[in-house]
């Protein structure tokens, strides 16, 4: 572990040795803990902006969804409200097909969730169900 965290700063110090084409002159007459304290500054800006970025959808489904006798595809759902099974259902079913015949409505096909999760913000998930089955009469209005 410690051998990792010794890797990252050589790396940080070779990336900074590229992109100023000199090693850190550590007597240059900089304020150190000046820059170190603005540094963290700006790392509190971006840590911030990471949370607000991954609150913007808050709920994501992932499913392993396939038609009739084909292999499983992955279908994300996102939405910016909690949906009950019906409606997941019915997004599955829709984009699948959508994304398939297009708006060719008449060779829509069954739709099968073989699982889906729902993702919560900082990527916890929980199983919301196994097995579902949606029919195109169910989708097609």
């Amino acid at each position: 572990m410690n051998k990792n965290i010794v890797n990252l700063i050589e790396e940080r110090l070779e990336k900074g040795k590229r992109q100023y084409s000199e090693e850190l002159d550590v007597n240059d007459g900089r304020e150190w803990t000046q820059e170190s304290l603005e540094e963290a500054l700006d790392l509190s800006v971006y840590l911030s902006a990471e949370i607000l970025r991954r609150k913007e959808v808050p709920y994501r489904y992932l499913t392993t969804s396939h038609f009739e006798d084909r292999e499983d595809v992955p279908v994300v759902i996102k939405s910016k409200q909690p949906m009950d099974w019906e409606e997941i259902q019915y997004e599955v079913g829709y984009k699948m097909n959508d994304d398939t015949y297009g708006g060719a409505t008449h060779d829509w096909e069954d739709v099968y969730i073989s699982i889906c999760y729902e993702v919560k913000p900082f990527g916890k998930c929980f199983r919301i169900f196994k097995d579902g089955f949606i029919r195109p009469e169910d989708i097609i209005k």
